[in-house]
C-alpha cells in the first residue's frame, strides 16, 4: 500500500507540475556551481535568488549537494581532518542543520563500514590493517570502533553478522579455528560473546541439525563425528531443548553403530521364555506379528500382539493368539526399516514384525543374522552402497532448505531414498530428499 500511495503522489505531482524534475536538477546544478566558484564567499540566498522554488525543493537540493560532497570525501574510505572541516563548512554554507549533516554522514559511514567489513571477513579473520581501516571509518563518524560497531549492529548488523556466519558454514563445516576467528572478530567490533551467540542462534541450530543429519545418513557415528557435534554443542551453546535432543540422537546413533559392528546387547531372560542350551538373547520387546496368508477365498492379514525375541540363532514370537520360532538359516531374504522387519522364509510367504517405535530391534536382527551367517554386513555381491556421499548430502540439504519436504519440520531430519535402495534407487541428488523421522516412518509404512 505504501508503494502504491508513493506512486500516486509522484504521478499526481508530475501531472500538476511536469517541470518539477528539471527545475530541481537546475537548482542542484546552480548551487553546486556557485559553491565551487565562490567557495568561502558562497551565500546560499544569493545563489538561488533568481530561481523560483519551494522550500521542499530547496531542502532536497541542499541535501543532494552535501551528499555529493560526502561521497567525494569518502572515496578512499578515510576522512582526514581537513575533509571533516570542509564538510562542516559546506553544511553551514548550505544552512543544513548539524543533526541532518551528521545523520547523512553516519548513513554513508555505515554503508562503507558494512562494505569494508564484508571484504575483511571473507577469510573469517580481521587483521590489524583491516581493524585500523574500520577504526578510521568509525572515527570519521564521530565514534570509536567498538561504540560505532555497536551502533551499526543495533541498526543493521545483526543481519550482517548472521550473513557472515551463514557464509562460514555454507560448506557444511566450520573448524574450531574459523569459529575462534569469528568470535575474536565480533569482540574487536564491541560485540560480546553472549550477544554474538544470541544473534546467530537460529543459524547455529539449523547448522547443528545439518551436521547431525549428515552423521545419521549412513547410520554410523564415528569418533570424529561425535567429537565435532560435542564441540559444536559446547561452543554454540544452543538452547537446552535443542542440545538435549541432539545428545539423545547421538546416543541412539552410537548404540546403532555399536550394534552394526556386531556389539550386540545381552538381555536377561524374561519369565516364561525358554531358550536352548547356550543360546544368547539379544532383544526382547513388544511387537506385532503381521501374518499374511493367501487363501482360495483371498488374502488374509492377521495381526498378533505379543513379544518378539531375537537370539544368536533365531526369531521367537510369543503371544496369546500365535507363537512361532524361525531359525536364521531358514531366512532367504529380509528387509529392515526403523521399526519394521519383513522376513521371507523358505517355502513360506513373507511375514512382518512391527516394533512399536523401537529403533534398535531391526538393527539387532540385521547384525545377529549377519553374525550367524558369518557375514557381519550381509550384502548381495555387486550391490551398491547405501552410503550417501557427503557432497550429495550437502547439495540436498541446501536444495531442501534444511526442512522436511513433506511437513516442513526442521528437527529429527534424515536423508531418504525416494526410490528405496533395496529397489534399485540411486544415491544421486534426484533420488535423495530430506524427511523428518515422522514422515520417513509414514513413508516406510506405505512401501
Amino acid at each position: 500500500m505504501g508503494k502504491f500511495v508513493s506512486w500516486v503522489q509522484k504521478t499526481v505531482t508530475s501531472l500538476v507540475d511536469p517541470e518539477k524534475d528539471s527545475r530541481q536538477e537546475r537548482l542542484i546544478a546552480v548551487i553546486r556551481r556557485e559553491l565551487a566558484a565562490k567557495k568561502r564567499d558562497f551565500v546560499l540566498r544569493e545563489a538561488v535568488s533568481g530561481i523560483s522554488c519551494s522550500a521542499l525543493e530547496l531542502q532536497t537540493a541542499k541535501e543532494s549537494v552535501f551528499r555529493d560532497a560526502l561521497g567525494r570525501a569518502w572515496q578512499d574510505d578515510v576522512l582526514t581532518g581537513g575533509e571533516i572541516n570542509s564538510l562542516k563548512w559546506i553544511a553551514e554554507a548550505l544552512q543544513l542543520p548539524l543533526s541532518k549533516a551528521s545523520e547523512m554522514n553516519l548513513f554513508l559511514a555505515q554503508e562503507r563500514f558494512a562494505r569494508m567489513l564484508a571484504a575483511a571477513m571473507e577469510d573469517g579473520h580481521l587483521d590489524d590493517g583491516e581493524l585500523k581501516r574500520l577504526s578510521h571509518i568509525a572515527k570519521a563518524a564521530g565514534a570509536g570502533l567498538p561504540a560505532f560497531a555497536r551502533r551499526f549492529f543495533r541498526s543493521q548488523g545483526e543481519a550482517f553478522l548472521r550473513g557472515i556466519f551463514h557464509a562460514a558454514i555454507a560448506d557444511g563445516y566450520i573448524s574450531p579455528e574459523e569459529w575462534n576467528n569469528f568470535v575474536v572478530a565480533a569482540t574487536h567490533l564491541g560485540i560480546s560473546h553472549e550477544e554474538m551467540l544470541t544473534v546467530v542462534q537460529p543459524q547455529a541450530t539449523m547448522f547443528v541439525e545439518r551436521v547431525l543429519a549428515d552423521a545419521k545418513a549412513d547410520g554410523v557415528m564415528d569418533d570424529g563425528e561425535a567429537a565435532i557435534l560435542d564441540w559444536l554443542l559446547t561452543s554454540l551453546r544452543l538452547s537446552e531443548d535443542v542440545a538435549s535432543y541432539v545428545r539423545s540422537e547421538m546416543e541412539v546413533l552410537k548404540r546403532l553403530t555399536a550394534i552394526g559392528r556386531g556389539d550386540l546387547p545381552v538381555v536377561a531372560l524374561p519369565p516364561g521364555l525358554a531358550l536352548k542350551s547356550g543360546e544368547i538373547l539379544h532383544y526382547h520387546g513388544p511387537s506385532i506379528w503381521r501374518n499374511t496368508r493367501h487363501l482360495k477365498s483371498g488374502t488374509r492379514v492377521d495381526d498378533h500382539r505379543g513379544y518378539l525375541s531375537l537370539t544368536d540363532h533365531r526369531i521367537l514370537f510369543t503371544s496369546d493368539t500365535k507363537s512361532q520360532s524361525f531359525a536364521f538359516r531358514k531366512v532367504v531374504n529380509y528387509r529392515i526399516s526403523y521399526d519394521r522387519l519383513d522376513v521371507q522364509l523358505q517355502g513360506k510367504p513373507a511375514t512382518t514384525f512391527l516394533f512399536n517405535g523401537d529403533r534398535f530391534a531391526a538393527a539387532i536382527f540385521d547384525s545377529a543374522i549377519a553374525l550367524a551367517n558369518r557375514q557381519l554386513v550381509p550384502q548381495q555381491e555387486g550391490a551398491s552402497s547405501r552410503h550417501i556421499p557427503h557432497d550429495v548430502r550437502n547439495r540436498v540439504f541446501q536444495r531442501d532448505g534444511g526442512h522436511c519436504v513433506e511437513c516442513g519440520a526442521v528437527d529429527y531430519l534424515e536423508y531418504d531414498h525416494i526410490i528405496p535402495h533395496s529397489k534399485g534407487g540411486s544415491n544421486s541428488d534426484a533420488n535423495i530428499q530430506l524427511l523428518c523421522r515422522r514422515c520417513n516412518l509414514k513413508k516406510s509404512d506405505k512401501i
